[in-house]
């Protein structure tokens, strides 16, 4: 007789917080072991603290709201079973209530681990010295990304970082604002020379790049297998070079509002970042597969991406659609019909490699 698996707890309430707080099951984890140690087990409101630790990653009042009232109401549909307990003192009259969670909230048995290896003897480091060359900035370190301990290479990647830094610098729009703090030291001569005296140190004018960057990124869905490239492409980007860099998340279509991190619950609505940005100065760079991954047709998607398009074309001057799915893959699918949404504002969609970049920026700077 096979036997049955008791319930998981709470996994319903992870279930239904679980996109609007941008969780993961790592998170889900996280609490199945905090039950098992005996955390939140005290009360209901030990358990909802509990749960606001673990899966709230904001102080935002709306988002701490919602947990509470979505909390709240799978109480309310699960109620927790009491039990008088007589726990009496000499002397002492008063009993003790103690709260017996439900069968969904109490925590699954835990399995014995089997016993560890004896720990294998470590190695000596043979890794070679840090030259004077590695201590300098360069590219951010590649980390893990498998259990056996796999490292993306960068010539792993579609595009070089290296090449692909070089190809964002060449998105220039020079103009001088301000002041270095320095005296123009050509300046002051000629002023000496015409004037025969200088009242006013005229001082060197600071070059700025008024080029601004805004990313919209897919993140979730069919783009989990390209975090890695998307992130290691955002990497490429100095912020300091342009006036200003950005970055907004959205899960298959941007529609009202935006995430201010790819794992948060933080948005903001479009109404109120679109007329922040600059026809003049202002490129949008959209990173996503436009649904060309799952091979699909996608009728809404189509509709609302195109909608997004046509908000944010009178804001900007420019816009450029990195797919990391190769151009013959878009045929037939929904990114074909979002590409030609794309053309119809005066955007294009580029593949995202080192070709599909160099063409997105020489795009861009047309």
């Amino acid at each position: 007789m096979s036997e049955l698996w008791p319930p998981l707890p709470l996994f319903d309430l992870f279930r239904e917080v679980r996109e609007p707080l941008g969780l993961r099951p790592d998170d889900y984890h996280l609490l199945l072991a905090a039950l098992d140690r005996g955390f939140g087990c005290e009360s209901l409101d030990n358990l909802k603290q509990t749960c606001r630790l673990l899966w709230l990653k904001t102080n935002d009042r709306r988002t701490i709201d919602y947990f509470e009232a979505v909390f709240d109401r799978y109480v309310a549909q699960n109620p927790p079973q009491t039990r008088e307990e007589e726990d009496r003192q000499p002397g002492d009259g008063s009993s003790t209530t103690a709260i017996t969670p439900p069968a969904a909230l109490r925590p699954a048995p835990t399995v014995p681990r089997p016993p560890k290896p004896p720990p294998r003897p470590q190695q000596p480091d043979r890794r070679p010295l840090q030259t004077l060359g590695a201590l300098r900035e360069g590219d951010p370190q590649l980390h893990q990304t498998s259990a056996e301990g796999y490292i993306l290479k960068p010539t792993d990647f579609p595009f070089q970082p290296h090449l692909a830094r070089r190809s964002w610098r060449r998105l220039r729009q020079i103009a001088r604002l301000g002041t270095t703090g320095k005296v123009d030291i050509p300046a002051t001569i000629s002023a000496i020379a015409r004037d025969r005296v200088c009242l006013t140190v005229p001082l060197e004018p600071k070059r700025v790049n008024l080029v601004e960057l805004v990313f919209f990124i897919d993140r979730d869905g069919s783009m989990v297998p390209f975090h890695i490239p998307c992130d290691r492409l955002l990497a490429t980007v100095e912020a300091k070079r342009f006036f200003r860099v950005e970055q907004y998340y959205f899960r298959n279509v941007p529609d009202r509002s935006v995430y201010l991190r790819p794992k948060g619950a933080q948005t903001k609505r479009l109404d109120e970042l679109l007329p922040s940005l600059s026809d003049s100065r202002t490129a949008a760079i959209v990173l996503s597969d436009a649904g060309a991954a799952r091979r699909g047709y996608n009728t809404p998607r189509v509709e609302l991406t195109g909608e997004f398009l046509e908000a944010l074309q009178p804001w900007v001057r420019s816009i450029a659609w990195l797919n990391p799915m190769p151009s013959e893959r878009w045929l037939g699918t929904t990114a074909e019909e979002v590409q030609n949404c794309l053309e119809s504002v005066g955007g294009a969609m580029f593949e995202l490699s080192h070709e599909g970049l160099n063409d997105a920026v020489d795009f861009v700077r047309r």
